[in-house]
């Protein structure tokens, strides 16, 4: 596994997004954060990931990248 010092950010974008219904729930008013990001490890391979996560975890992973320069979720 790869440290997140060791990763470059190529590209970040993300969508807000609301869930509006599921298989089990007919009323869900869900808002969530989809958050797509491709890094560079050091030989300069390029891997996208993406993933979920509600508005209070991205608001910490943005404060958590505001303080510490890098947000953990990368290297997940």
């Amino acid at each position: 596994m790869l440290r997140p010092s060791s990763l470059q950010l190529v590209d970040f974008q993300w969508k807000l997004g609301m869930a509006v219904s599921s298989d089990s729930c007919r009323s869900l008013k869900y808002p969530y954060v989809a958050v797509m990001l491709k890094v560079a490890d050091q030989s300069g391979q390029v891997k996208s990931k993406s993933f979920e996560m509600t508005i209070p975890q991205f608001q910490v992973c943005n404060l958590t990248h505001s303080i510490l320069g890098h947000c953990s979720v990368i290297a997940a």
